[in-house]
């Protein structure tokens, strides 16, 4: 705050303690006796302040000082409160009519900027565009945290800007209301700013006299609310004025410069005016103080040189002369001066003349700089979206006005041939009249039209735009002008089309199928007349088109000599591209010529390996616009085909293989058969005359364990030749199944006597879960054979003293039948290869008998009886087999 304390914050300051709110402070009352005898005396007769209230109340102060009581109290509260109503009103004029000499060294800039919002959110947005300013704004929500800021910071020096934003509709009684109220707890030196939505003349000269300083109205541009707030302060003055002064009086030019100076300027000063103009160029003030009549040169004929000169055309001038003569007075200000002073001028009044010339000056600068910056961002902004951004505007008839080099370029308009045209001079066939009424029903109204168009170029050919149509109104709300601004989305458009038909090709079709999809997907999605797909044959130099789509047709397993033809470049080079007039560009192609073929381009089909494939392509009977896009979409197809051509090959491959290996699979299993039925021949001589001699009675005892290792061998060499045998059948697809509906539980009691006297001899118990009768369908013998066979391992790979169960349960669709043991159980890697022939899982080691086919065997027995053999087991705990059956359709007759 000033020297002088504000006698309105004073006095709501005594008014609060006096009602008690807070403790009375007696150095208070002496503040306001102060201050409201030095105000009194330096405002009497002015008719500003309330002379006889302020006396009645300075009677009152001094009495209550001497003897303070009760009802002495309420009067002064009265009193208090009138007077301050009173000066609040008045304090705006207080304000105007002092005019301040700033004394030297003592320059007090508005810093301190105070916003109240009830908004906190545009608040905070208003705080930053004051601090980009170098304010330090400080956000608060209602008076009562102003007071309370004004409160704690009361013994500040810093001059206050307060910004009152009133965010509801204006309703003038209540915005007074809070306006006097604001400015009675505010400091004599503040400023108040109000934001508020658009108010008339007559109540904005009320908001005036009521003590608003400046009014912005919201919404507004930031560049504009800051140079109103710097419009009335200090604040933007980071450097010193500077004044030049000319006059040829030694004395009167150094009294002009102290006094300047002893006001914070920098002064250049001169007693010869001629000198000046060989100075002008390191000089750069902001008020010129010429004397009148000089030697050489007369004062108004330097301000005219001066004006001359481009940056001292707006430079303020303020011309000092003793002389009176009205007419000198007249040619001085004709000759570009902004202000007269007549010597001897008082020194208050000549430094205050001149310091607001050069505040006003500096503002003007400073708004100049603003506005060149603002214009300079707008035409870069400009620049920017005429380079990206296709922009036309039109009058209220939809005739064009205005056009951008970007609309000519994509557009193959110049400007001379679109101006003064209506935009239907590109309009394409894409859209019904519907569409276009809906435009100008939404743009005549006012409002902002936003959507995609398809427009057509010069040539015909048509792009896509994203559109955004703004209608600039007049002050009564109708359109005089269209401004469109559009971004170009063709390849966006087509690309999305492509995809489209690339979907549709590739997600449900392969080979011939796909080929033809896709084809027909590439004409859809850029607009040509013929797409195909080549392949190099066994004939050198002969290429046949897979898929070709030509007017709507597909013709497949065309030929064509590549000689003489556009694509002979494709296979010589990567991409072979022609816009118009290929047809007689290669006269031997004849079904360029047949079908009058006016833009050809193609690009080579290579594997991810660099193998070439073939190669695909567009023709057409019209010029190929948007060539980049064309060329990046069949790149796309291209690798796609690439990988349906490498799908196709590596299928029949595969074919190929699979044959191979079921011949030789099938030249195994015959040649096992045969060898089988041949090895049973011999072998069963030996076991004949084998059990010959073991029934001998001649026999010695040596002799005879030799005859039972022979006899053993034998028989083990035998049950391995039947499994090969049964095997071999089975994969040779001669192994003939009788599924009937068998009694289950009777097979299994059957093969559980067969299994007891190994049980008893490794010292095993055999479990079985008696239940009712389960009939499934199977074949009686084929089933039994594969439970002899899981029994059988579950006796020989189990340990002393352990445990075989047997369980049989059904449902409603079929039955199952576990075998479990207590034995050495196997490993997950081990489950994964226990159908694999010949392979016994490291048995082989051991003392145990086995062929390593078995399991194998009984997987694809119990397969043919169309069941299903599951397994589970636990290393060092046992093994469980499970054989699923489905169950009898119909349950026979006991």
């Amino acid at each position: 705050m000033y020297t002088e304390q504000s006698l309105l914050h004073k006095l709501k300051t005594l008014s609060t303690q006096l009602k008690g709110i807070n403790e009375i402070q007696p150095t208070s009352i002496k503040e306001v006796l102060e201050l409201s005898k030095e105000l009194s005396k330096a405002q009497r007769g002015v008719g500003i302040f309330p002379e006889s209230a302020l006396q009645d109340l300075l009677s009152s102060l001094d009495t209550y000082l001497e003897q303070p009581n009760a009802s002495l109290t309420y009067l002064l509260i009265e009193r208090i409160e009138e007077i301050c109503r009173i000066l609040a009103q008045n304090n705006m004029f207080v304000n105007n009519m002092h005019v301040e000499v700033i004394k030297k060294n003592t320059t007090q800039l508005y810093n301190k900027a105070l916003i109240i919002d009830s908004c906190h959110e545009d608040g905070a947005k208003l705080v930053s565009i004051i601090n980009k300013c170098d304010y330090d704004a400080v956000l608060i929500s209602n008076t009562n945290e102003l007071s309370a800021y004004l409160h704690a910071h009361e013994h500040s020096s810093s001059p206050l800007i307060i910004i009152l934003k009133w965010n509801d509709a204006v309703n003038e009684p209540e915005l007074l209301r809070k306006i006097t109220e604001i400015k009675s707890v505010l400091p004599a030196n503040a400023l108040l700013l109000l934001m508020c939505q658009a108010i008339d003349i007559q109540f904005r000269l009320k908001v005036l006299r009521t003590g608003v300083d400046r009014y912005i109205r919201i919404p507004n541009h930031e560049t504009y609310i800051t140079s109103i707030v710097n419009s009335v302060s200090d604040m933007k003055k980071q450097s010193p004025y500077r004044a030049l002064i000319v006059d040829d009086n030694k004395i009167f030019l150094r009294l002009y410069a102290d006094l300047l100076k002893s006001q914070g300027f920098e002064t250049y000063e001169f007693l010869n005016p001629m000198e000046v103009l060989e100075h002008l160029e390191k000089m750069q003030p902001d008020v010129i103080i010429l004397d009148y009549h000089m030697p050489d040169i007369m004062g108004p004929e330097l301000a005219i040189l001066l004006r001359e000169q481009p940056q001292y055309v707006d430079v303020p001038i303020v011309f000092i002369s003793a002389d009176t003569d009205y007419t000198s007075q007249l040619y001085a200000l004709k000759t570009g001066a902004d202000d007269f002073l007549l010597k001897p001028v008082e020194n208050e009044h000549f430094c205050a003349s001149v310091l607001v010339r050069a505040r006003r000056y500096r503002l003007k600068a400073t708004l100049k700089e603003n506005l060149q910056k603002e214009v300079y961002e707008r035409d870069k902004e400009h620049q920017a979206i005429n380079s990206h951004a296709i922009v036309s505007i039109t009058d209220k008839k939809g005739d064009i006005i205005y056009v951008n080099d970007y609309f000519c370029q994509i557009s193959g308009y110049t400007k001379e041939e679109i101006i003064g045209k209506n935009h239907r001079l590109i309009k394409s066939n894409v859209h019904d009249e519907a569409f276009y009424r809906e435009i100008w029903s939404t743009i005549k109204s006012g409002k902002t039209w936003r959507g995609d168009i398809c427009n057509k170029q010069k040539e015909g050919g048509l792009y896509w735009v994203n559109s955004t149509i703004t209608p600039m109104v007049d002050k009564e709300g109708k359109p005089y002008q269209y401004i469109s601004i559009r971004t170009d989305i063709t390849a966006n458009k087509m690309l999305q089309q492509a995809l489209q038909a690339m979907v549709i090709s590739t997600s449900t079709t392969i080979g011939t199928e796909f080929f033809e999809q896709t084809t027909q997907g590439l004409t859809l999605a850029t607009g040509a007349t013929t797409s195909f797909i080549s392949v190099p044959t066994n004939n050198p130099g002969i290429m046949k088109a897979i898929s070709l789509f030509h007017e709507g047709e597909l013709l497949n397993e065309f030929e064509y000599e590549l000689n003489g033809t556009p694509c002979e470049q494709v296979k010589n080079n990567e991409i072979c591209f022609y816009k118009e007039n290929v047809h007689n560009q290669f006269p031997k192609d004849t079904f360029l010529k047949s079908s009058n073929i006016e833009a050809y381009i193609a690009v080579p089909l290579i594997s991810a390996h660099g193998e070439r494939l073939g190669h695909i392509g567009l023709m057409s009977d019209k010029k190929l616009f948007n060539s980049d896009y064309i060329v990046s979409l069949l790149s796309l197809f291209a690798d796609r085909v690439c990988l349906e051509m490498l799908r196709l090959r590596n299928e029949a491959m595969l074919v190929q293989a699979k044959e191979e290996a079921d011949r030789a699979n099938r030249a195994k299993s015959e040649f096992l058969s045969n060898m089988s039925h041949e090895l049973r021949t011999p072998l069963n001589a030996i076991l004949g005359f084998g059990q010959l001699l073991e029934a001998s009675d001649s026999i010695a005892q040596s002799d005879l364990e030799d005859v039972d290792e022979i006899l053993k061998a034998s028989r083990h060499l035998l049950h391995l030749i039947n499994e090969i045998l049964d095997l071999s059948k089975v994969e040779a697809g001669k192994f003939n199944i009788t599924n009937k509906t068998t009694d289950v539980t009777q097979i299994v009691a059957e093969c559980t006597k067969l299994i007891a006297a190994q049980c008893a001899e490794k010292t095993l118990t055999l479990h079985v879960e008696q239940t009712s009768k389960v009939f499934a369908l199977c074949d009686p013998l084929r089933l039994k054979q594969v439970l002899i066979n899981l029994l059988s391992n579950a006796v020989k790979y189990n340990r002393s003293n352990g445990e075989v169960c047997i369980s049989v349960s059904s449902n409603d669709y079929g039955c199952s039948i576990s075998v479990a043991d207590t034995g050495v159980g196997m490993t997950e890697q081990d489950l994964e290869k226990i159908y694999e022939p010949f392979n016994r899982l490291g048995a082989e080691d051991s003392e145990t008998e086995g062929t390593g086919i078995g399991l194998t065997l009984t997987k694809k027995l119990v397969e043919l009886m169309n069941g299903e053999l599951l397994v589970e087991s636990e290393l060092n705990v046992g093994s469980t087999f499970t054989i699923m059956l489905l169950k009898e359709q119909v349950k026979p007759d006991y």
